[in-house]
């Protein structure tokens, strides 16, 4: 049931993004998947071909990698800090994020630039880093629900000491931020670049913005609380 979800959303995403011949109302009628449609409108409006491709590589791997996460739910073992990250960051899903940023704008920087080394370092460090920050944030609530997919009980299960873990998370942002900031310094150094500097700056917001979120954002049942007092 899992495999026949992710392969009809392939297939209907592909099909709406219009990067493949197939009839999008003939491969699918999960109302679910089916709710990409204007998504996808808006989308085929505002990118040409190569940008929709890039934003449907991205979403690929986040399907690529619910299928990793799904796996090693259902096992028995707890995977390794490298393999949990990998898929990690694709269910994170600031890949696809990060591949509709310019949607906000009339930039449009080709996708040359945006699959080059550089870009995928940006949006790698911007996904890491938002993974690492919900992973330490969460964790009260993953102890609560005596989840171990996650990042702090995973490197508890190796370092043996809760300090230790989350020294290392912490250290692992430490070193995504000075990336970013040496990327950054990077891309200022080339004139030819300027167009990444908006990308460097979104993910950065990107990175702010989701601890605004997480602090500011109404706790769960507040507007059924908010609504039951009018």
């Amino acid at each position: 049931m899992g495999q026949q979800f992710r392969d009809e959303t392939r297939q209907y995403i592909g099909s709406s993004l219009e990067l493949n011949s197939e009839q999008s109302d003939h491969i699918t009628d999960n109302i679910i998947i089916c709710g990409f449609s204007p998504i996808a409108d808006f989308i085929r409006e505002e990118y040409d071909e190569e940008h929709r491709l890039t934003l449907a590589e991205e979403i690929m791997f986040v399907i690529d990698m619910s299928k990793v996460e799904q796996e090693n739910r259902l096992g028995t073992d707890i995977p390794s800090t490298d393999q949990y990250l990998a898929y990690r960051l694709g269910t994170n899903l600031m890949g696809v994020i990060c591949a509709a940023t310019e949607l906000s704008t009339h930039l449009r920087i080709p996708r040359s630039m945006t699959r080059s080394p550089l870009v995928k370092d940006i949006w790698h460090e911007t996904n890491l880093i938002i993974a690492v920050t919900n992973d330490i944030l969460s964790l009260k609530k993953e102890i609560h629900k005596g989840e171990v997919y996650s990042l702090i009980p995973i490197l508890l299960n190796q370092a043996k000491s809760p300090q230790t873990a989350i020294d290392i998370s912490i250290q692992i942002l430490k070193d995504s931020f000075a990336d970013l900031d040496r990327i950054e310094a990077d891309i200022v150094a080339r004139s030819d670049q300027m167009p990444l500097k908006f990308l460097i700056e979104s993910c950065r917001h990107y990175c702010t913005g989701f601890i605004e979120w997480r602090f500011v954002r109404p706790f769960p049942g507040y507007w059924t609380a908010f609504n039951a007092r009018i």
